[in-house]
């Protein structure tokens, strides 16, 4: 059995990049798995996914429900244009594509991303929040954080070979494995 989270996490960036492309060229943007270095400064609206902190919230034996976060980093860049400033413009645009998640997330053709209903839970809306983002010469950003919290299963994978219950060590075994193999003195 794969791990539901990480299923769960390639659905996420796939639904995002399938509704960035439905979106007019003006208002597409860029989708990036996993990405910890700099910020590309590009001029595209980007969004940013990697996965937050994973708390079990039920344990039974060997299976337990995570409570998991999903943090799309959401990065929207600007440029003073007429009398519109880089930062309004970048702020306008990163309004615009927090919606733009939002209807990514919660498209109701698509609430279980093309996995089995079940696979997960919902646990409310996203969290978003404003973020700092260093400003890199003409062109400057504005930055939000949006965290999305879903509960799915682990447990591990089915072992195949010899059950444990089924091993039978006796001390004969184990002393033949434990004594030392002498050298042949030359």
């Amino acid at each position: 059995m794969s791990a539901d989270f990480d299923t769960l996490f390639t659905a996420l960036k796939t639904a995002l990049e399938e509704y960035s492309a439905d979106q007019e060229t003006a208002y597409k943007f860029d989708v990036y798995k996993d990405y910890f270095r700099a910020l590309p400064n590009n001029g595209h609206a980007a969004v940013f996914l990697y996965l937050g902190p994973m708390n079990p919230e039920e344990e039974t034996g060997v299976y337990a429900e995570y409570e998991t976060d999903y943090v799309f980093d959401l990065v929207c860049w600007g440029k003073k244009t007429g009398n519109t400033r880089g930062d309004e413009a970048a702020a306008a645009r990163l309004r615009y594509l927090i919606d733009q998640v939002l209807n990514a997330l919660y498209d109701p053709d698509n609430m279980t991303f093309g996995l089995e209903a079940g696979t997960f839970k919902r646990g409310g809306f996203p969290r978003v929040e404003q973020l700092d983002v260093p400003q890199a010469g003409e062109r400057v950003a504005a930055a939000a954080r949006m965290t999305l919290t879903l509960s799915t299963a682990w447990q591990p994978d089915e072992q195949t070979g010899t059950a444990m219950d089924q091993i039978y060590v006796t001390a004969d075994k184990w002393a033949a494995l434990l004594e030392p193999v002498e050298e042949d003195e030359e």
